[in-house]
């Protein structure tokens, strides 16, 4: 091809070549020509061939970078493989060690009050069936402040062979007995159980967790079912731990029962106890960091006399704090009463404004509580204490399933308030 194309070019040269003066300049000028388009085509298959090598180590190169973004692939999907296996393992792991949510509570109550609060808050007083288990819990208490020197924990002595046993839920012993159980019979106090009180000549026949401070170490012994009136130097040092079986939570946990969130009350919120009945009420604002503030009233029209014509008025206006909040599960969190203040504004007990008379109240709904629940939007209903389900009529929720708002619950009252929401 560029043999023919030369020719044609010589032709056309000498054709147009007249103006010449010789041939011999006419054919130097014509070699100069083709010399000069042997090498243009030489460079350009050059570049061709250079083009052709570029695009071999393009291809190399995007071969490589496939080969090592599939093993990146395959890399990425076994370590993920492997984070569910371990997760798997874990959750096996907490399952199978009994490991689950907690409450840890100071109060001054016998062993049967202690398990009825259990009972009321959705629980039970502590099982501890594996040395995990008892590991987890021992934890928890050391990051408990100020904590007491004996815990109730749900065992006691069964009346039948005087062994002593975890208890079910309806008050009958479990399982195997806590002397031979190859998880707490190296747990006991020396000489524990001793069925009885030495000092006191009571019979002992329900279990705690004592601490004793010269061994810093936590032990099972047997005592009293009522240590405040065996000795009242006890006042304040006892406590009780309360269990929840559907709440699973992780073993590396540094709170009972507590997740990454420090509080249920993440907003200041509006709450109301009411009945729906009468005209009565108590409003009450709750804030973050636990302090509330609030008042209650009932008006009886009907209660007249000489000088109030326009009847009874009951009153006061509060403030306090809730404290030690703490997760149970997704939907509910406990807390204890801090304090609770009154205040009457300057109006005597019995004093006449207006035609009405003045009667100073308490702070109903708050006063006589220590222990309180919350339970969060989503809550089933027919979980909740019976007679904390006997206050939804008045907040509307007696024919729901499920909760639409947040609700507080007084333990040892028995008394509802719902979030001020319509």
């Amino acid at each position: 091809m560029k043999k023919k194309l030369v020719v044609v070019l010589l032709a056309s040269m000498v054709v147009t070549m007249t103006a010449c003066s010789s041939i011999t300049d006419t054919i130097d000028e014509i070699k100069g020509v083709v010399e000069e388009k042997i090498d243009r085509d030489q460079d350009d298959e050059k570049d061709d061939d250079d083009d052709d090598d570029k695009e071999d180590v393009k291809e190399s190169e995007e071969a490589e970078s496939s080969e090592a973004s599939e093993a990146e692939s395959e890399e990425a999907t076994e370590a993920a493989d492997t984070a569910v296996t371990e997760v798997a393992e874990q959750s096996s792991f907490i399952e199978d060690y009994g490991i689950h949510g907690y409450t840890i509570l100071t109060d001054d109550l016998s062993w049967e009050e202690a398990w009825e609060q259990a009972r009321k808050m959705g629980g039970y007083l502590a099982h501890i069936n594996s040395r995990e288990e008892r590991e987890h819990i021992e934890n928890l208490l050391s990051e408990t402040k100020n904590p007491a020197l004996c815990y109730y924990i749900g065992g006691k002595r069964d009346r039948n062979d005087s062994g002593y046993y975890w208890v079910a839920p309806d008050g009958t012993p479990t399982g195997e007995e806590l002397t031979v159980d190859p998880v707490c019979y190296d747990y006991w106090l020396d000489g524990e159980p001793s069925y009885m009180d030495e000092e006191t000549g009571l019979e002992e026949g329900y279990m705690d967790l004592l601490y004793i401070k010269k061994k810093n170490k936590w032990y099972l012994n047997d005592a009293p079912e009522d240590m405040i009136a065996a000795s009242s130097s006890w006042s304040g040092k006892i406590g009780y731990i309360v269990e929840y079986d559907d709440n699973i939570i992780d073993s590396g946990s540094s709170s009972s029962g507590s997740t990454s969130s420090t509080s249920a009350v993440t907003d200041t919120m509006d709450f109301t106890f009411a009945s729906g009945a009468g005209g009565w009420s108590t409003e009450m604002t709750l804030y973050s960091d636990g302090t509330f503030k609030g008042s209650h009233h009932d008006s009886d029209m009907g209660d007249t006399g000489y000088g109030y014509p326009n009847g009874t008025f009951y009153f006061c206006d509060f403030e306090g704090k809730f404290k030690n909040m703490r997760k149970i599960d997704d939907l509910t969190w406990s807390m204890t009463l801090d304090d609770c203040d009154v205040d009457y504004d300057g109006i005597k007990d019995g004093e006449i404004i207006d035609g009405m008379k003045y009667y100073r109240s308490t702070a109903y709904g708050i006063d006589g509580g220590h222990e309180f629940l919350i339970y969060l939007p989503g809550t089933r209903l027919s979980k909740l204490p019976e007679d904390a389900q006997s206050w939804l009529y008045g907040y509307g929720l007696n024919d729901e399933l499920y909760s639409d708002k947040y609700l507080i619950y007084n333990v040892d009252e028995g008394l509802l308030w719902a979030e001020d929401k319509w």
